[in-house]
């Protein structure tokens, strides 16, 4: 956008989770449900992996998103792309079993 011949940029500006100091209790949580239930996983699931400790690596060509690889209560390994949508917020957005 332009205003009296100079551009104005709009800068976006994220937080980052700490992934190694992450504490499950601080995040609100969403899910994409349909997605999720398309490769077995029921949400309560793929909560447990936030609880039960995890690995966190950047996804490629999406600065705000992550794959998080963990286990459920019951130790089945899951991979899990999320969202960071605010400073408290982690949208999953599916996942698959390993």
């Amino acid at each position: 956008m332009a205003e009296h011949g100079r551009v104005l940029q709009h800068v976006v500006r994220f937080r980052v989770p700490n992934w190694s100091k992450f504490d499950a209790s601080a995040f609100e949580y969403e899910f994409a449900s349909e997605k999720l239930l398309a490769h077995g996983i029921a949400d309560h699931e793929a909560a447990q992996v936030f609880w039960n400790g995890f690995r966190a690596l950047k996804n490629k060509g999406y600065r705000d998103r992550y794959q998080i690889i963990g286990l459920i209560d019951g130790g089945r390994p899951l991979k899990l792309i999320v969202h960071v949508r605010a400073k408290t917020t982690i949208r999953v957005i599916t996942g698959w079993p390993l």
